[in-house]
């Protein structure tokens, strides 16, 4: 007699003998039903990314955007007018796509002051929320989106010198930004502030709320002085001393 191997076409067995069919037809349902749900998130994926706002500058009515502008992070221009409101041009460019924006007031407070005739864009139109904030106020853009822009008028934050008419203290000059995408806060990155002025004399940082942590930062430059706040410290609140004219 001879005996067989296992490579003998005698000793040969289907790959699944002995497994029942009803078993059979189970597992290839399972993997059936796996690739549908797998191609439907891969379909969802795509129409996500589809779906997030077109950010160029031409979408915000714009030549160009800031070139201060980080690639993650945000850039700030306060303009400290005559009666000492500041006017406030803010642009933030996140790692992850948004969906909403939140403002505050640095020191939390009405006697912080207000920001008013708010308004908060991306490349879609208005984001919907109030035109006026003494606290702190929500956004909801139209569609996710990567950069956005605030724009808004601090009233009531500075404080004019009892020994001179024209010298003041800011004591914000501007709003603290976070921004949130399904659930989640998104890639914050530095924080830079430009202030001009007839003259901007200092600027100085604090952690928000404790004004008495106040010390100098930043450096002049040809517009007044500027600020760039690291990842760790973009929240910190930054007054300014200047000559109001």
């Amino acid at each position: 007699m001879t005996a067989r191997t296992a490579g003998d076409d005698g000793a040969r067995r289907p790959l699944l003998s002995g497994v029942p069919v009803i078993a059979v037809v189970a597992m290839l349902s399972a993997a059936a039903v796996w690739a549908l749900v797998h191609r439907a998130e891969l379909v969802t994926l795509d129409q996500s990314a589809a779906s997030v706002s077109a950010d160029g500058p031409e979408a915000f009515g714009v030549d160009r955007l800031p070139s201060q502008l980080p690639d993650v992070g945000a850039f700030a221009r306060a303009t400290v007018r005559p009666d000492g409101d500041v006017v406030v041009d803010q642009w933030v460019r996140t790692a992850r796509p948004v969906t909403r924006v939140t403002l505050k007031l640095p020191l939390g407070s009405p006697a912080s002051g207000t920001a008013e005739e708010i308004e908060v864009t991306s490349a879609d139109g208005a984001a919907t929320g109030p035109s006026e904030v003494m606290s702190t106020g929500s956004y909801l853009v139209a569609r996710p989106t990567t950069v956005f822009r605030a724009r808004y008028v601090l009233s009531g934050v500075t404080e004019v010198s009892p020994s001179s008419s024209t010298r003041a203290l800011v004591r914000s000059v501007a709003l603290s930004v976070e921004a949130t995408g399904r659930g989640r806060a998104t890639g914050a990155g530095p924080r830079l502030i430009s202030v001009e002025s007839a003259s901007v004399l200092a600027l100085a940082c604090s952690v928000p709320g404790d004004e008495s942590t106040l010390t100098p930062c930043g450096e002049p430059d040809d517009a007044g002085w500027r600020v760039e706040l690291g990842s760790a410290r973009r929240s910190d609140l930054v007054a300014a001393q200047v000559e109001l004219g």
